[in-house]
């Protein structure tokens, strides 16, 4: 088994690419973490250019048990899937901005971590609760998915078998965990958090202070007035000279930018460059 890696669920669907938004992101790990190794989970075909962003392909051995918007029912074989010891499971619709060393050193101080905050583009806490609503309502913890943590042990299987249980039955856990403001689909999101109450292990897989946390481009996280402020806007995400910038602000850490319009050829190229200027040193 290898020690430790980066997993990503990837397929896609009629409304967006998400083998395009897991290749770029490969990329953007491979950019800043030359020796990374980067998994991808799909059920999609791959040309060799995809193909070629990722040190391993997977082909999900489980059929759904459903087929929810988000396909949690694939997502919740994470960690019997992940082919490393120690895994960083990302959602496709992020990009990294910089070395994750430090993160890693963090991280294996855990055996489950989930990141609970979320900042601007402006680095600034975001404390919009637009989003969360299910969460504040039924006193849920503030987990989400989009990046989390896992080391093979006791402690993880325990949880990720919990949260297996609840995806496949998530009407009947969201029904006495999750009543008020209840979601109509199965989210990854509210299933960690559920297990997490169940488990009274909060504490103990987060930290709201941690510099281990995302940038989240959803709208109203950012005070924005619609939903996705395109090229015409006041604000994209651009790459330039190995760096990542919103608007005018130079980014750090991970960002998870939702909306697959901020992902243009011009950066997907750009990555490519980059990527291959990093293989070459």
């Amino acid at each position: 088994m290898i020690e430790k890696g980066y997993l990503i669920y990837a397929n896609n669907n009629s409304k967006c690419n998400y083998v395009r938004q897991a290749y770029a992101l490969s990329l953007s790990i491979k950019c800043f973490n030359k020796d990374a190794h980067v998994t991808v989970v799909t059920e999609n075909e791959l040309c060799d250019r995809l193909r070629a962003g990722f040190d391993n392909v997977i082909v999900p051995h489980k059929a759904p048990v459903s087929q929810s918007v988000l396909n949690a029912e694939q997502r919740i074989h994470a960690y019997n899937i992940s082919p490393y010891l120690k895994t960083i499971v990302m959602d496709a619709d992020v990009l990294v901005t910089q070395n994750l060393d430090s993160w890693w050193e963090y991280l294996e101080n855990h055996m489950i971590y989930y990141v609970s905050t979320a900042r601007t583009y402006r680095d600034e806490i975001s404390d919009a609760v637009a989003y969360r609503k299910t969460f504040v309502e039924n006193n849920l913890p503030n987990l989400y998915n989009a990046f989390h943590y896992f080391e093979k042990s006791d402690e993880a299987s325990r949880f990720f078998r919990l949260q297996q249980l609840i995806v496949e039955n998530w009407e009947k856990f969201y029904s006495k965990y999750a009543p008020k403001k209840r979601q109509k689909w199965c989210s990854m999101d509210v299933s960690a958090a559920i297990a997490s109450k169940i488990l009274d292990n909060y504490e103990t897989i987060t930290d709201q202070n941690s510099f281990v946390n995302v940038v989240h481009l959803k709208s109203k996280q950012q005070g924005w007035k619609h939903d996705y402020i395109n090229s015409s806007g006041a604000v994209t995400l651009h790459f330039s000279d190995n760096n990542f910038y919103i608007g005018n602000f130079k980014q750090h850490g991970v960002i998870h930018y939702v909306e697959d319009q901020f992902l243009t050829d011009d950066i997907v190229t750009k990555l490519e460059k980059a990527y291959e200027t990093v293989r070459t040193i």
